[in-house]
């Protein structure tokens, strides 16, 4: 039977029941409304010849948390519901990452400790099992920790891997979501118990390092009211969502293979199989891998936290990339001039780093005005800046995702610019740059096979270059990788296709110990950091491959 729903992907089932969560509804404004409204009828799955459902090999890290978390609460010691837990994972289909289960155990103990220190602060707090709101076939529910505190407290307790955060409007809604829960909510499967909380207090805690804020707190009415201002809507929206918005969500959605905004292309990463479940990858990811399979997977996969040093190399990139993102995106797209940077951090995209990044950023700033800023020429059209690409390699069952640093034409030509930062020497030539610099190999491919950006349709077919800006503090160079030249274009395709093998058929994720451990960003998590003291340098630049835009996902 086909389903009621306004959204022009194949499906199939009874869409009348609805089931959402308070992340769900948190991240409405960063979705795909297509994906949101599919993913909020849990009755209905693709009319795709040949789909079969797909199985995640790696457990949740939040159902660890929360299930050692309940054990502790039933009378079990933290490292008895730790290894209870734990060693279930192990058995199980889904076993965990070493490092994971490293992250797990320190979140949790760190945690429990600090339940009891807040215990002694407020003079009682009760665990109590998580709420939903359910009516005929509608439920909502929110993953957070509950307690009962004195004099007519519901408090909840949000838990992130990263640094608590709780400002944004998506930080908000989730909070008032988890508010209304608290204050009309009940137990799965259980009718509403009385007396009511008067008053609700929703918190943020970081399993990473134990930082907590309270990010929301109201009295029950004001909830209510709350809720109706700032959710009802985007509860409405995401139920009539039916846009297709190629990104985040691309690797998690089980139509992806028929939705018509993301392009396919058999074979662009030359692998021999079909993967067993449907994800993503970019160049930057694949740098990773290179470095070492274990930093990968915790950090690209899990969202461990990891601390960039300051002033390092991989901070100094990220400083460079920002702060050409807010030049470029200047309205009328004029182009940088040395009246952009002067010798301390005032001028006019002084907002985009600190002081300390600009400091950092400033001789490779000054050599990407030394090889003539590509924006504000007469001929310079179709400007954007850090479009997402997304295409889906229907063979190896992928989502190759890239975001060059600037796209334009110029002309006759369609241009892809990447700008990379480097404390090594500059390649000799475009197949050394390529080598060095995975992203430039990447995008000459997407860009021989026309591919769009950004969802947009496929631009008038014209002439094609990859320009790679190499920026060292000394000098720096542009490297034209052209389309047109079969030759670049297919060692390009078998450096993507070296790069990503090891990766495409990996299921453990192992250390890789040596030299790395020193720097790696996620060490604290890996039991195997320190277990070598040298290490074969990784195939690319270790500068720029750690310059990734790797955030925990809503």
């Amino acid at each position: 039977m086909t389903a009621p729903l306004s959204i022009g992907l194949p499906h199939r089932g009874q869409a009348t029941r609805i089931q959402l969560t308070a992340s769900k509804v948190a991240g409405a404004d960063q979705s795909c409304p297509a994906y949101l409204n599919l993913e909020a009828h849990p009755n209905i799955w693709p009319d795709i010849p040949g789909w079969r459902p797909e199985q995640d090999p790696h457990p949740v890290i939040a159902f660890a948390v929360m299930n050692s978390i309940e054990e502790v609460q039933w009378g079990k010691s933290v490292d008895e519901a730790l290894d209870e837990v734990l060693a279930r994972s192990r058995k199980g289909e889904q076993p965990m990452h070493p490092g994971v289960e490293v992250f797990v155990r320190a979140g949790v103990t760190r945690y429990i400790e600090w339940i009891e220190s807040r215990r002694l602060e407020l003079g009682a707090l009760t665990w109590i099992r998580r709420r939903e709101m359910s009516r005929d076939d509608r439920s909502l529910t929110c993953w957070a920790v509950n307690y009962d505190a004195p004099d007519c407290v519901r408090e909840l307790h949000r838990l992130r891997n990263g640094r608590v955060r709780g400002t944004s409007q998506a930080d908000q809604a989730f909070a008032i979501v988890a508010g209304r829960l608290a204050v009309d909510g009940h137990e799965k499967d259980a009718p509403p118990s009385e007396p009511r909380p008067q008053h609700v207090r929703i918190l943020e805690f970081s399993l990473g390092d134990g930082g907590h804020r309270v990010i929301y707190e109201a009295t029950a009415e004001q909830v209510r009211l709350d809720y109706q201002a700032q959710v009802s809507g985007r509860i409405t929206s995401i139920l009539s969502g039916s846009a297709l918005r190629p990104g985040w969500d691309c690797s998690r959605c089980r139509w992806v293979s028929a939705c018509p905004a993301v392009p396919q292309v058999a074979g662009l990463l030359g692998q021999p199989s079909y993967g067993p479940k449907t994800r993503s990858v970019s160049a930057s990811d694949l740098d990773r891998y290179a470095i070492c399979p274990s930093l990968y997977f915790l950090r690209n996969v899990s969202y461990l936290p990891g601390e960039v040093g300051q002033g390092s190399a991989q901070s100094r990139g990220i400083a460079v990339h920002r702060w050409l993102a807010a030049a470029h995106s200047r309205e009328g797209h004029s182009g940088c001039t040395s009246e952009d940077l002067p010798d301390t951090n005032t001028g006019p995209m002084r907002d985009s780093v600190t002081d300390e990044e600009y400091r950092a950023a400033l001789p490779f700033l000054r050599q990407h005005l030394e090889q003539e800023c590509p924006l504000g020429f007469g001929d310079t059209d179709h400007v954007r800046v850090e479009p997402r690409i997304s295409v889906f390699d229907n063979h190896a069952n992928v989502i190759v995702a890239a975001t060059p640093d600037l796209t334009f034409t110029a002309g006759s030509r369609h241009v892809w610019r990447e700008t990379k930062t480097t404390s090594r020497q500059l390649p000799v030539d475009a197949e050394d740059a390529m080598r060095t610099f995975l992203a430039a190999a990447l995008d000459l491919l997407l860009l021989h096979d026309q591919v769009p950006e950004g969802g947009d349709e496929a631009p008038a077919r014209r002439e094609g270059v990859v320009e790679l800006e190499v920026l060292r503090a000394e000098e720096s160079r542009i490297y034209l990788l052209d389309t047109a030249d079969e030759v670049l274009v297919s060692n390009a395709r078998q450096l993507v296709a070296s790069a990503a093998l090891g990766w495409h058929r990996d299921q453990a994720f192992a250390a890789n110990p040596g030299a790395q451990c020193t720097w790696c960003v996620v060490r604290e998590w890996c039991p195997s950091r320190g277990a070598a003291t040298t290490s074969t340098p990784p195939p690319r630049d270790v500068d720029d491959a750690l310059v990734g835009r790797v955030t925990e996902p809503f």
